[in-house]
Parts: structure tokens; sequence; C-alpha cells
């Protein structure tokens, strides 16, 4: 029996982006192409018919995908009760997040690869004009309430300076999250993996830096438990616990034979750009190939949810 309803969507809009940041998983995705928007509001709907309740669209960078305004135009209104969302780089002009927002977004998460220069050009290969807009754009999009949480992937060794002027940064907005999140190394799953910081290394360097004033069990229904931590400066930081190998929510994780290399933290559906329903980050089994329903998904996504 299945843990939870399958009820979150992440829809890979394009692979598509112009930063080119170490360590990236893609999602798990290889295929590099992208949907007609008629044909991927058409899967979303049958999505959303079958049970899901909240979309996520993502990437690549999915501001790049051309038409992704009317994509979030049409769903929210459509579809007024789904938990609408985006992840982004952050580095799109101003304007476009703003009609984004206007035509029914409802959250915006900023994913930052660099607060200061020096680790955002080395990390993203990017360039400083890129850097500029990045950091203009956070704080006009924190001071207009835009921006529901920022994630900051930490690498052992690396950034840790770069993570701690981000949150002293951040300290001067109210009501705002950041997600630290541990580097993954999807290539080297098996491996020593370097640059990886358990949540409890996390928590001990903030609680050192900054000092907890509060801590918490946050528990959400598309994600494994987090603790949240007031730090002493008065930021709200999310660290989601270390039980990825555990985190089975679908029927095939019950007999999953990759079990000890499990990275999933959320209990979602992946949609590729290559038309296909993903379960997982490592496993392209088990997919469910929408080319092959030739247009008719609802019927075959129903089935697929139940049974997978």
């Amino acid at each position: 029996m299945r843990r939870h309803n399958i009820g979150y969507l992440r829809v890979i809009c394009t692979n598509a982006c112009n930063l080119n940041c170490e360590g990236c998983h893609k999602e798990g995705q290889k295929i590099y192409n992208e949907m007609p928007a008629t044909v991927l509001y058409k899967i979303i709907s049958a999505c959303i018919g079958a049970g899901i309740r909240k979309v996520k669209l993502i990437g690549g960078e999915p501001v790049m995908y051309g038409d992704i305004v009317a994509l979030v135009s049409n769903l929210s209104r459509n579809f007024p009760d789904v938990d609408l969302s985006m992840v982004s780089n952050g580095t799109a002009k101003i304007s476009h997040y703003e009609t984004l927002i206007e035509n029914g977004l409802k959250r915006l998460n900023i994913s930052v690869h660099g607060f200061g220069e020096q680790f955002f050009l080395e990390n993203t290969k990017s360039n400083s004009v890129t850097w500029h807009r990045m950091r203009n754009n956070l704080q006009q999009l924190l001071l207009r309430g835009y921006i529901n949480k920022i994630n900051y992937v930490i690498k052992k060794g690396v950034n840790e300076d770069d993570l701690y002027d981000l949150i002293d940064w951040l300290s001067g907005f109210s009501n705002i999250r950041i997600d630290v999140l541990n580097f993954l190394n999807l290539s080297s799953l098996e491996g020593n993996n370097l640059y990886y910081y358990s949540m409890k290394e996390i928590e001990e360097l903030l609680h050192k830096k900054f000092g907890v004033i509060h801590k918490s069990i946050h528990h959400n229904p598309y994600s494994i438990d987090s603790d949240n931590i007031v730090l002493g400066n008065g930021l709200n930081v999310n660290l989601k616990k270390n039980e990825l190998g555990k985190f089975g929510y679908m029927n095939i994780c019950e007999s999953c034979s990759q079990k000890h290399l499990c990275v999933e933290g959320v209990a979602a559906m992946r949609l590729t750009t290559d038309m296909k329903l993903q379960p997982c980050l490592i496993r392209s089994d088990h997919c469910l190939n929408l080319q092959q329903c030739n247009g008719h998904y609802d019927g075959a996504i129903i089935d697929y949810f139940n049974n997978i």
C-alpha cells in the first residue's frame, strides 16, 4: 500500500539554462528538448485530473521556456485551486518575474548558486553581468514579497563563507526562509562524496556561526520531515532530515534494489521534456512513456498513478 497519494508534479519545462552549475543533477534527465506548450498543458491537465494538487515548474531554467507565461496563465485560470510554483535561478529580467506573478504564479523559489561574485562565477561558469542582475533581482523580489523561499546548496570545504554572507544579508528581510541543501553528485552515488555534509553537520556549522534560538520539526505531505531552526539573527533555516533511503512513497519503492542510493527528498512525480512521467531521480525504469498514448493521456495517467 502506497504511503502517499501522488499529489505533487515537478514539470521540467526545458533543459535549457543560462548557467552551468557544477553538480547540477538536471532532475535526473539526460535528454535535451522541449514539448510544445499545447502538449505540455494537456499532459499537466491530465495529471491534475488524476489527483495532482501541487505543480512546480522547473528546468533547466523554466523562465527560458518560450511559452512559460501562457502556460502559467492557462494553468492558474483553469485550475485555481492547484498550488502552482516555480524554481528559478533569479537571473531573468525582473519584469519577467512580475509578469509571471501577475498571470497567476502563486509562489516563486529562487535557487542561489553563489551569493558573492567570486563563487558565483566559479560555480556557474557565468559572468559578472549575470551576477549583478541576480543580486539586484534578489533584493527587488524580496522587497516586493514575491519570493517564498531561497534554496542554497552547500559544498563541504568550498562555499561555507558564501553561505554565511547570504544568511547575514537575508537577516534584513522578514518572512523569508532559506533551505540549505547538501551537495548531491548523481554520477558517483556509491563513492565518497567529498563535498557532502550531513544535515547534522550543517546545523552544527550554523549553530557555531550564528547561534540557534529555536528549533522545531516541519511536516510536509510532499517531502521528508525537516528541522526548522531560527538563527540568532532571526532568519529561518530549513534542513531536511537525512532519511532519503527510507522515504518510499510509491509501490515500486518497496522492492527497489537501489534503496541504499536513494536521494529522493520529495514525494513527487516528474514530467520530463521527452514526454515521460518519471517517479525517481536515479531510476529511469517504470516510466510512463506518454508518446505512446497518441494524445489520449487521461486514462493512461490515472492507471499509472494507481499502480506505480
